[in-house]
């Protein structure tokens, strides 16, 4: 018999052990055969200090697991905590660069309207020298009209001038030599003064049509530079249409990074909630089960000598507690790989925010150096070395498109390796 009483005792150690590992999700019927197995046990040994050392070793066990159980709810909420101040950063860098956007707009616009009213002025000039050679042109019709009639006049005065010539002509064979002479050296006179301002005439003319001529060329010039500064502005505007393109483009996955991070939070709140409960649940169970264990443990000390079929009994039922024992490891191993889980979308999630914030600092760097290519063509005022520039800048925006990508691509694969490793880890 004493055999048989060491078998007992060696099964009873590993229920106890089974059963205090097992609290979760533990039905009623397995805690009453080890309630029940428990008390065979005490009959059997017939010692009041062995109960209570195994009353203390299972108390021990629940602390420890209880222990456990809020260090896990404690590193969830840190986790919780590091995810929310991740959001809250990445909504102030969303707010800052939307107030970047909005401030780059308005400098836009008053530097549109700034160029739209030197348009308006440079028109405004064009439309007066316009009216002034209008007027000149007028002014020169009026002139010539003028002249015309002055040789109208000049000719009716020669005519007249030809009456006399002939009425003098006809004096002068009754006039003297020296008369004769007098009038030659008048008429010579009159000829020279003629010539003279005909050749004044033809001066002026000449001068009149030099003076057109330089007003055609500064007008031809004005224009020139009105399409320059057109082909600068158009320019101007498609460089402000790609920035704008990249700014959209990186708030949009920003929002994505943002609603990713909310996502990951909610996640993380309702794992919170969850393990809450479950600490809540396993506590309260716990508790039930030391009380109910306590009046036990003095319910059997008073019953002790009361007799045998007691254990008797509690013999037969050893094999349902052995079957119940295993069930509660079975669920400590569904408890084990949901924390092996948890701690796989913790390293995932960390090591994405990593990469997000590499890719994030390649962005603002690339942003940085647009900034300073715009700071540099507009500094520039030779058109042939603006086009230029403007072709080494397409060039390293295409460079800085390509390393993006590949960045990206590289991330994609550093991140399905990470989860490929952990899978092979937990398998």
């Amino acid at each position: 018999m004493a055999p048989n009483g060491d078998d007992d005792a060696e099964s009873a150690g590993s229920g106890e052990g089974g059963c205090g590992g097992g609290f979760d999700e533990r039905d009623a019927t397995a805690l009453d055969t080890c309630d029940a197995r428990t008390r065979g046990v005490a009959w059997r040994t017939g010692s009041t200090d062995s109960s209570t050392g195994a009353l203390e070793r299972e108390t021990k066990a629940l602390a420890r697991m209880q222990q456990r159980l809020v260090t896990e709810a404690q590193q969830t909420l840190a986790a919780l905590y590091e995810a929310e101040a991740i959001a809250q950063e990445s909504a102030a860098r969303d707010a800052r660069r939307r107030q970047q956007l909005a401030l780059q707009q308005h400098r836009q616009t008053r530097e549109r309207a700034a160029t739209q009213q030197r348009t308006k002025l440079r028109v405004t000039s064009v439309l007066q020298d316009r009216a002034l050679l209008q007027a000149a042109q007028r002014r020169e019709a009026e002139r010539r009209q003028r002249e015309s009639e002055a040789r109208r006049q000049a000719a009716r005065r020669e005519q007249q001038q030809q009456r006399d010539e002939r009425r003098r002509q006809e004096a002068e064979t009754r006039l003297a030599p020296v008369d004769r002479v007098a009038l030659q050296l008048r008429q010579k006179q009159e000829s020279y003064l003629r010539e003279a301002a005909d050749k004044t005439r033809r001066a002026t003319t000449l001068l009149r049509e030099q003076q057109q001529e330089a007003e055609r060329a500064r007008l031809q010039d004005a224009q020139l530079r009105e399409d320059a500064a057109e082909a600068a502005r158009a320019r101007k505007l498609e460089q402000d249409a790609h920035a704008r393109a990249l700014l959209a483009s990186r708030i949009e996955r920003e929002d994505a990074r943002a609603r990713a991070l909310k996502e990951q939070r909610q996640r993380l709140l309702r794992r919170r909630q969850q393990l809450q409960q479950r600490v809540d649940r396993q506590k309260h169970e716990l508790l039930e089960s030391f009380y109910r264990l306590q009046t036990r443990s003095r319910l059997e000390a008073d019953a002790s000598g009361s007799g045998g079929s007691d254990g008797r009994e509690s013999d037969a039922d050893d094999d349902d507690d052995d079957d119940d024992c295993h069930q509660a490891v079975d669920d400590d191993d569904a408890n084990n790989d949901k924390l092996h889980d948890a701690i796989f979308r913790a390293e995932v999630d960390g090591l994405r925010r990593e990469l997000n914030a590499e890719l994030l600092r390649v962005l603002e760097a690339e942003h940085h150096a647009e900034e300073q290519r715009e700071h540099l063509a507009a500094q520039v005022a030779d058109a042939a070395e603006r086009d230029r520039m403007e072709s080494v800048f397409s060039k390293e925006r295409s460079h800085a498109s390509e390393r993006i990508l590949k960045l990206t691509e590289r991330h994609d694969r550093a991140l399905a390796a990470r989860i490929a490793q952990l899978q092979e880890a937990k398998r």
